[in-house]
């Protein structure tokens, strides 16, 4: 097993994995697979290796790397894409790092790890998730589990969540998992076979839903009075409803079981955000190639799942967006209207794809399951919507909007105040333009307070000269105002390098095998 590294820089050698990403390393730590070595023989250079897809875990990194190297011979890092400092951490800290030049999802990043776990003649491979989640002092457990004869050991949390997240493979499993876009199935089917021991055995009703195609994810918060409804009206539609109560307190999950629904119970209200991930979760477990999700409170109408569905499972889209502003003469409050112009050109801002929303808040929407595969962002409460609209656009995934009719005469109108609710979601979407696009949220508001301060000192001196009246308050905020101006332009302009340099660092630090 390996010991705690000293950190040291990372010299480069130019190179590609055998899946188009890009490998780094440090120069003295190379590791070269004795091409002389059968992998029937199992003599491979690297006998444990624990590996970790990762995308911006730039924060937690160290930590699961650190605690990895205690029980690994060595230590991967599948850096997807990030455009922070993950990879640079990783490989300073003596992890092999290969790095995606673009985000290719949890699926691609699991590719890049058992075509590099064959290359390196692995016998076993330990796979666990980059952001701290995943507790290291567990890897003996599963190794211990995978020496008594089994091939594939799944942890018991994520044997119900997002296959390949937790769990330790033999050489067997290794060689037997081939890449392609059906990896996690591969995974999973492999995790059900006797040699395998998932802590939870897979279901029945789970290989009974293979090969379907729509689920419908309903969140859910003290709607008991119509979640039945909704539930029986969409199962004309779709193959599984599953519906994840947020820590309700009337009886919406047990009229939710009895409408035969797929009941997700979470304890605490957590948040729409929170709620829909957990139903993501198990959709994308179950398989579906197409995953509806639709409010609880009845305002969506279920017969028109089938039109949100089309496109994704006719591989047009990989996210579609049920629109109520598609139709100029659908019946919508003015204040919902206005609220709605101003929260969409806000989200288009935040997005960098192409793509131009007309109703970013709508939560009938479909998701394709490479959409449901890079749900890799973080959200909170109703700013799901938006969050998912910036951060698909950039990665290339395909949006659509299709139109769809909404109703507000419903018996729980608002869980949340309409303007509280749109100053929260416009808060968070302004922060993601600081965040991605400084110039534009720091510069623009600070040349337009320069002209001000600008305009207010000439209106001074020229009132001087022909007046010979010296106007102290307005010279002081005109000074001021100048002064703020030029400091916003320069922050912006400071923070707009740094996001270059962070975008633009991964492939000047990129090595290889």
């Amino acid at each position: 097993m390996s010991t705690l590294p000293s950190i040291r820089p990372v010299r480069s050698v130019a190179g590609n994995d055998d899946n188009g990403g890009r490998v780094s390393r440090p120069a003295n730590n190379l590791i070269t697979p004795d091409p002389g070595v059968r992998r029937s023989q199992r003599a491979g250079v690297i006998r444990t290796l624990v590996a970790m897809p990762a995308y911006n875990e730039e924060s937690a990194i160290a930590k699961t790397v650190i605690g990895a190297q205690q029980h690994a011979d060595k230590v991967l890092v599948v850096d997807d894409g990030s455009k922070d400092e993950t990879a640079r951490i990783a490989g300073a800290l003596g992890a092999i790092v290969i790095r995606h030049e673009v985000n290719r999802g949890y699926g691609g990043a699991l590719q890049t790890i058992f075509s590099t776990a064959r290359s390196l003649g692995v016998e076993e491979l330990v796979i666990i998730d980059a952001d701290g989640q995943h507790n290291p002092g567990e890897i003996p457990a599963l190794l211990d589990e995978l020496r008594r004869g089994k091939d594939v050991v799944l942890s018991g949390a994520e044997a119900l969540r997002f296959p390949g997240g937790y769990g330790a493979y033999g050489w067997q499993a290794i060689e037997a998992i081939q890449a392609g876009d059906d990896i996690q199935s591969q995974v999973r089917d492999l995790a059900k076979m006797p040699s395998g021991v998932p802590a939870e055995k897979a279901t029945s009703d789970e290989s009974f839903c293979r090969g379907k195609q729509i689920a419908v994810v309903i969140p859910a918060y003290n709607e008991g009075l119509v979640i039945g409804s909704v539930i029986l009206q969409a199962q004309q539609h779709a193959d599984r409803v599953i519906v994840v109560d947020d820590g309700s307190h009337d009886r919406t999950a047990e009229i939710a079981r009895l409408a035969g629904a797929d009941v997700i119970r979470l304890e605490e209200n957590s948040g729409k955000a929170a709620a829909m991930m957990a139903g993501f979760a198990r959709a994308w477990n179950l398989g579906y190639e197409a995953v509806v999700m639709l409010d609880g409170d009845g305002q969506h109408d279920p017969a028109e799942i089938p039109v949100v569905a089309a496109p994704v499972l006719a591989g047009d889209a990989d996210l579609v967006i049920g629109s109520r502003f598609l139709d100029v003469k659908a019946e919508i409050p003015k204040y919902r209207l206005a609220g709605q112009k101003v929260l969409n050109g806000f989200t288009n801002l935040s997005a960098d794809g192409e793509f131009v929303t007309t109703d970013s808040q709508s939560g009938f929407r479909a998701l394709s399951r490479r959409a449901l595969e890079n749900l890799t962002f973080a959200s909170e409460g109703y700013s799901i919507e938006s969050d998912m609209i910036a951060h698909f656009a950039p990665l290339g995934l395909k949006i659509a909007e299709v139109l769809i009719s909404v109703s507000y005469d419903v018996p729980n109108k608002h869980k949340k105040n309409p303007v509280s609710h749109g100053f929260g979601v416009l808060a968070r979407i302004v922060g993601l333009i600081g965040y991605r696009r400084p110039l534009l949220s720091f510069g623009i508001p600070g040349v337009l307070v320069t002209l001000f301060g600008i305009a207010a000192e000439i209106h001074v001196f020229s009132e001087l000269y022909r007046n010979g009246q010296f106007h102290y308050v307005v010279f002081t905020g005109g000074f001021a105002a100048l002064i703020l101006g030029l400091m916003l332009v320069t922050s912006g302009l400071i923070l707009n390098s740094l996001v270059m340099i962070t975008e633009g660092a991964g492939p000047a630090r990129e090595c290889t095998l």
